[in-house]
């Protein structure tokens, strides 16, 4: 899927399910990312677990723009709970106590 409004459709129509475009997502990061290394680290799990609740959500047509799309947060950006290193040895370990306004914002529209 290449287009955040084409798996926007898909999830509203019921043709696709949040938890199917996650393992969709993580297939392709699978894939790639051996050559890319650009996933400090993933969440598969978490991000799965997500999707089911939010299906719910967008069955009922309570969906925001986001609910059901996975999307990715930089390791600069604190993740509540999360390790966030900034890709620094010094940082490794580091599990915030809250998001970074850009996180909360994603999490407000549904991501």
């Amino acid at each position: 899927m290449s287009r955040m409004s084409e798996a926007r459709r898909m999830l509203d129509a019921s043709i696709l399910s949040a938890e199917e475009l996650v393992r969709e997502s993580f297939s392709r990061i699978r894939e790639t990312d051996p050559s890319l290394g650009a996933f400090a680290s993933t969440r598969e799990e978490r991000a799965l677990s997500e999707a089911r609740s939010v299906q719910i959500r967008i069955s009922e047509g309570e969906a925001g723009a986001l609910t059901g799309i996975p999307c990715a947060v930089k390791d600069n950006f604190c993740v509540e709970g999360e390790e966030t290193a900034c890709g620094s040895a010094v940082l490794s370990g580091h599990l915030p106590a809250y998001d970074a306004d850009v996180v909360r914002a994603l999490r407000d529209a549904g991501a």
